[in-house]
């Protein structure tokens, strides 16, 4: 398993670096955990974005699904093999509780909206993902990632006041990746 960060700053971009979107890459499936601010461009410096195997989101705010939009119409744009195919259909994963930012995520032969809930357990390629409800103002859910040939395991916190579950729901990682930033005032 190999992670890339392309983007980890909260809020919005800073000194030419996005926010949080982190690509995870495993044998030759390429999954992309949230597209902050100017995800698609640090992407463009790993990968093709037409390579997306699959998208999964931790939540709505901006500086986590900033850059869909933009993804969705570059796929819809841009064209493999000197312009002759389009780009397969891009599932997107994300929870329902915010309706009109779930439904946001399907565009007609570009990309799917695929829900997921909190007591689900995801295979997504060689991937198998679980959530954990993080303390946030708004929904969002902490994923813990198993490479399911090695059993390595990522743990991503998302965004999130500490929580004791989350000393359980790491246990054994082989990296935690906690997305964090300390805005005084904004602590938890």
């Amino acid at each position: 398993m190999k992670l890339t960060i392309l983007g980890y700053w909260g809020g919005y971009p800073i000194n030419n670096e996005g926010t949080s979107s982190y690509l995870v890459e495993s044998e030759g499936f390429h999954l992309l955990i949230d597209a902050g601010s100017a995800s698609l461009i640090s992407l463009e410096n790993h990968l093709d974005p037409l390579e997306l195997d699959a998208v999964i989101l931790s939540h709505y705010h901006h500086d986590h699904v900033a850059d869909i939009g933009v993804l969705q119409f570059m796929r819809l744009l841009k064209r493999k093999n000197n312009g002759e195919d389009r780009a397969s259909l891009l599932p997107i994963h994300a929870h329902t509780e915010n309706a009109a930012g779930f439904a946001a995520l399907t565009l007609d032969r570009v990309s799917e909206g695929v829900a997921y809930k909190e007591t689900d357990k995801l295979n997504i390629g060689p991937f198998e993902i679980t959530f954990m409800r993080t303390l946030h103002p708004v929904p969002c859910f902490a994923m813990r990632i198993k490479e399911v040939k090695t059993e390595k395991i990522l743990v991503y916190t998302a965004d999130s006041g500490f929580l004791p579950d989350f000393v359980p729901f790491s246990e054994k990682a082989d990296l935690l990746l906690a997305d964090t930033n300390f805005f005084e005032g904004m602590e938890n």
